[in-house]
């Protein structure tokens, strides 16, 4: 089976059970796992999964879910994004583009909500991802070289 249709399968599977089950324990498995499989994507086509996945993730109910999608599914997602060269042309432009969406005719938006939730995770990941991009330029480019 070829990488690409292994890579749209296996985030199928993990969309489906993100959006359809009803356990918290195990949204939350799949929130850690799409973390850990983001590094294995080679297929760039997948950001737009990938971007709607983090959304799904940020607006759950359960704050075990919105936990993991900080701790181990939105870093991994900005480094993979900074990898494909994504970070300035679509995640970071996404994300503010949204943000400005919700805003407007919102003048305040419960942090507890979807909406809500990726404005005041918006900061965070573009943290991530320049955090990831420093390190890798760092590696590359050592200061004082």
């Amino acid at each position: 089976m070829q990488k690409e249709i292994r890579s749209s399968l296996v985030l199928s599977m993990l969309q489906q059970m993100l959006a359809e089950d009803k356990a918290d324990m195990v949204r939350e498995a799949v929130v850690k796992s799409l973390g850990i499989i983001m590094g294995y994507i080679d297929d760039p086509d997948k950001y737009s999964q990938g971007f709607e996945l983090m959304l799904l993730s940020l607006g759950d109910p359960s704050e075990r879910v919105v936990s993991a999608t900080h701790q181990v599914f939105i870093p991994a997602f900005a480094a993979w994004c900074t990898e494909l060269g994504n970070l300035q042309a679509q995640l970071i432009p996404s994300l503010l583009t949204r943000i400005e969406k919700l805003l407007k005719g919102k003048p305040s938006v419960s942090r507890a909500s979807p909406d809500g939730a990726l404005v005041w995770s918006g900061p965070y990941i573009c943290a991530c991802a320049l955090h990831r991009r420093t390190h890798v330029r760092d590696v590359y480019h050592p200061p004082g070289q």
